[in-house]
């Protein structure tokens, strides 16, 4: 059978994808019968014209109408369209996650006519838990319910891991200030930190908008894929749909039951010709007995399982085996979800991943540890990538990173930053200099010794990684969920701006969030305007060390108490990071 050819139909995502033209809907035997009720809520105002049978003549609908197919055998309804003649323009296909837990279509089944109460910010998380409850019920987020009061399973969350997670703190803290956004630290930290209702209002905010393996990937026409750990497959649409069907997609799992014909991802095996291997992936050429759940997730070690479940054997390879077995050339996506074989199999493919450098997206959640132990790994095996996290599950199950090389990355502009925060020194100069955002130290300087910039007070407290002071040379602003700091700039000076009584001693303390070495402490110094700041003191307060100094009077004198504070300290990027300075009156 010659494959469709699929070049110019549109493919969406998820329902907040949908794009804003008017539609109608392709009744198939596949069709998705809640279709409408998932779309309306992010096109509420875009033209619907009903529902048209699949085999039934399309001169009902108006020419200038998308023909959207949603459904569960959508290759073939697409494929229909196009020998009727159908322009390839005018079909969309909007993707669904058929039996995901966790995916869209099994959220807007379990409140149907709520889907826009889900979406919306403004509706309390409280009704959100009450719309969910049977969801939360059945996948055991929730124990159970006293009245309205939901009482969570902690083991569905890191509530129980918390020592675990300030043992290993630095791991932790390490994979945040690597990631490549905000919405990776955000995502990490959350999962790490966040509450319940923190995660479910994190995930309802992107579970009808994102969706997992293929958000932050690029696919395009001709990649090879390797799918490791498919289970019912739910995922194969998605990346089929990135490649348009054409190039070469490699599915590893040790149960080929799972890719029935009569599935959705057996469908697409037999007509695309994917490719298909029974087995699993690990460090070595191994044999394992399992069981299996009827979602394909293998459970191991204790008995999850009822008695009289099916066992299975599968055997474990290398990826660098398979790879040469292959004779891959290209790997432009590894997808790997195995269940918490996955730290042992990354050892099994260092070869393939430094040679070839594809694009990742594997899962980090399987073991509380995984989410720092493959971060860093990967981070450590693979220069020059990106790396991201994203999540898609309400609990802490289903936490993904990815991995993207930079030379797969779209073209942008140099960073000529040099690791500074420019938008910090943009306002600092905007604040002091308007019109000239790229003044000089010393013309600052200048400025501000002449600024308005109101009283002092006797104490000043600065927050560096949340408040937006006035400052130059320090790093992004970073934040965790019970601190924020910044890195001092990789030339070891950053500067602040305050206003101190000239005509009071003051003692300054700079809080470090991290310090990489001894010579972090040793290189610390203070100068207040060309001042050189005595006494310096090294402590602890809490869980954090500090460097203090006595700021004498005359050194504000002169600027009417204007003082620029010039940190210096050991030079190098991600060497000392502040998360606060204070300054008091002496007593």
């Amino acid at each position: 059978m010659t494959p469709t050819d699929l070049s110019g139909v549109t493919f969406v995502t998820a329902p907040g994808r949908f794009p804003r033209r008017p539609f109608a809907l392709v009744r198939d035997a596949g069709f998705v019968p809640e279709s409408l009720g998932f779309i309306r809520p992010f096109a509420p105002d875009v033209p619907y014209h009903g529902t048209v049978p699949a085999d039934a003549p399309l001169q009902t609908v108006p020419a200038a109408a998308d023909l959207v197919v949603s459904s569960d055998h959508w290759y073939d309804a697409v494929t229909d369209l196009l020998a009727r003649g159908v322009p390839p323009g005018r079909i969309t296909v909007l993707l669904n996650p058929f039996n995901d837990e966790v995916g869209y279509l099994e959220i807007a089944r379990t409140c149907p006519d709520h889907v826009a109460e889900l979406v919306d910010p403004a509706v309390p998380v409280a009704r959100k838990i009450a719309l969910l409850r049977p969801h939360l019920l059945r996948f055991g987020a929730a124990r159970r319910f006293d009245g309205d009061a939901v009482v969570w399973d902690p083991e569905h969350y890191f509530l129980p891991y918390q020592q675990l997670v300030r043992d290993n703190a630095a791991a932790v803290h390490d994979v945040t200030a690597a990631l490549a956004d905000p919405a990776s630290r955000e995502a990490y930290q959350t999962v790490l930190y966040g509450r319940p209702e923190e995660l479910l209002t994190h995930f309802l905010g992107r579970v009808f908008h994102e969706q997992q393996y293929v958000e932050v990937p690029s696919l395009k026409p001709g990649d090879v894929i390797v799918n490791a750990g498919i289970a019912t497959g739910w995922d194969v649409p998605y990346l089929v749909a990135g490649t348009r069907g054409v190039g070469r997609h490699i599915l590893l799992d040790p149960l080929p039951a799972l890719t029935a014909e009569d599935g959705p991802c057996g469908r697409l095996v037999k007509r695309l010709g994917l490719e298909y291997v029974g087995c699993g992936l690990w460090d070595q050429t191994d044999e394992l007995t399992f069981q299996a759940d009827e979602y394909g997730m293998l459970h191991t070690g204790t008995n999850t399982l009822p008695a009289g479940a099916p066992v299975h054997r599968a055997q474990l390879r290398r990826l660098d085996d398979l790879a040469g077995e292959w004779k891959l050339d290209r790997l432009d996506l590894l997808k790997m979800d195995i269940e918490g074989a996955d730290l042992r199999a990354l050892s099994g493919m260092r070869a393939t991943l430094t040679r070839l450098r594809p694009q990742i997206a594997v899962c980090i959640y399987h073991s509380p540890d995984h989410m720092w132990l493959m971060p860093r790994l990967l981070m450590d095996l693979l220069p020059n990538y990106r790396f991201y996290v994203r999540h898609y599950s309400y609990t802490r199950f289903e936490c993904l990173l990815y991995g993207i090389p930079e030379e797969r990355l779209p073209a942008a502009p140099p960073d000529r930053s040099g690791g500074f925060d420019e938008a910090l020194r943009a306002a600092t100069c905007e604040k002091l200099m308007p019109g000239e955002p790229r003044a000089a130290e010393a013309a600052l300087d200048a400025a501000f010794a002449r600024s308005d910039i109101g009283q002092p007070t006797p104490t000043v407290e600065i927050e560096v990684g949340r408040e937006r002071f006035l400052g130059t040379g320090w790093g992004v602003a970073c934040q965790s969920r019970t601190q924020t700091w910044r890195w001092v700039g990789p030339d070891g000076e950053a500067g602040v701006y305050l206003t101190l009584d000239p005509t009071k001693d003051h003692l300054c303390r700079f809080y470090f969030h991290h310090v990489e070495t001894q010579a972090g402490f040793d290189a610390a110094r203070l100068e207040v305007n060309g001042m050189r700041a005595a006494g310096r003191e090294i402590g602890k307060s809490g869980d954090y060390h500090y460097a203090q100094w006595r700021i004498p009077a005359a050194a504000a004198v002169r600027t009417g108490g204007r003082c620029r504070l010039r940190f210096t300290t050991a030079p190098g990027p991600r060497q000392v990071a502040v998360s606060a300075v204070h300054c008091w009156q002496a007593g």
